[in-house]
């Protein structure tokens, strides 16, 4: 899988013994491999929470509308 590694995304070494953590602080180009601790293990993005909010009902009523005209394009 190619990705590229945005600036502020967190990676956490997945060896328990280690647990390194690292934040990019610029973006990279894109690459086929998964990050690597300097233990050698893969490393993961960190999880984070989602974050959920109230509409307000401008935004409801635009998501509304678009959930119409996409059910009208089928």
């Amino acid at each position: 899988m190619i990705r590229a590694i945005k600036t502020g995304q967190r990676y956490r070494c997945q060896n328990p013994d280690c647990g390194a953590e690292i934040e990019v602080r610029k973006d990279s180009k894109e690459g086929e491999a998964n990050l690597r601790c300097c233990c050698g293990t893969e490393m993961k993005e960190s999880y984070s929470k989602p974050v959920f909010r109230v509409l307000s009902e401008e935004d409801s009523g635009n998501w509304a509308q678009l959930f119409k005209d996409g059910a009208a394009q089928r």
